[in-house]
């Protein structure tokens, strides 16, 4: 592994030397009988780079939309995601404000 990128409170990519991991985990709400624990959805998918996988994590949060006003939201959403990561990555001294501005520190 050579590092990890946590998309949101469900995904994250990990990088390994030979691909890009789109990771899922979610709990289902469900109780497993014999431990008494709740149990998680767990899904895993490999990509080549990274373009594809967010690509994937993009259309997987589209999926439930179903009007153009809402895919749009979601995709405003998604994109304010990615620059936060962003930012984090390259400028870790940053801190992101309301509607996208910057302060440093």
């Amino acid at each position: 592994m050579l590092g990890k990128i946590k998309l949101d409170d469900k995904f994250e990519i990990e990088a390994t030397k030979l691909c890009w991991i789109l990771k899922y985990e979610s709990p289902t709400g469900l109780i497993n009988k014999k431990t008494g624990k709740e149990i998680i959805s767990r899904k895993q998918t490999y990509y080549p780079n990274i373009n594809d996988a967010l690509k994937k994590y993009v259309d997987l949060n589209l999926e439930p939309h179903k009007n153009a006003t809402s895919i749009l939201k979601a995709i405003k959403e998604l994109h304010t995601k990615i620059d936060a990561i962003t930012l984090k990555r390259d400028y870790p001294n940053q801190k992101t404000l309301k509607y996208g501005k910057q302060r440093t520190y």
